[in-house]
């Protein structure tokens, strides 16, 4: 689709764009358009994790304490790139067992392997 749009538009080099989390969605545009400053979409994020998380609503509401570790996946798109690795390694020390695959979840879908 981007590339039909750079053939269509030859114009249309945009500098940024503001787009959900995902991996693939990233990397079409950055492969469409080198060099574009890709911003991610907080809504679109929290509410994949909110799915995720669907299994856990009532402890969720109820425990203060795991529902801050849950947040705590989301808040590694707030990281400074140098600084996720070590982000996403306390993360797997200190979170609930119960939250290992909501973790592993966000890892694959939106952290580069």
């Amino acid at each position: 689709m981007l590339e039909t749009m750079k053939m269509t538009i030859p114009s249309f080099l945009p500098t940024s764009v503001s787009i959900d989390f995902e991996k693939a969605v990233v990397n079409a545009f950055t492969a469409a358009f080198p060099g574009i400053r890709v911003e991610g979409c907080l809504f679109h994020l929290s509410e994949d994790m909110r799915k995720h998380l669907r299994d856990f609503n009532t402890r969720y509401k109820n425990d203060p304490e795991f529902a801050l570790a849950a947040r705590k996946i989301v808040a590694i798109a707030f990281l400074p790139p140098d600084r996720i690795v070590d982000g996403i390694d306390h993360l797997d020390r200190t979170l609930p067992d119960e939250l290992d695959r909501a973790s592993s979840w966000f890892e694959d879908t939106y952290i580069e392997p």
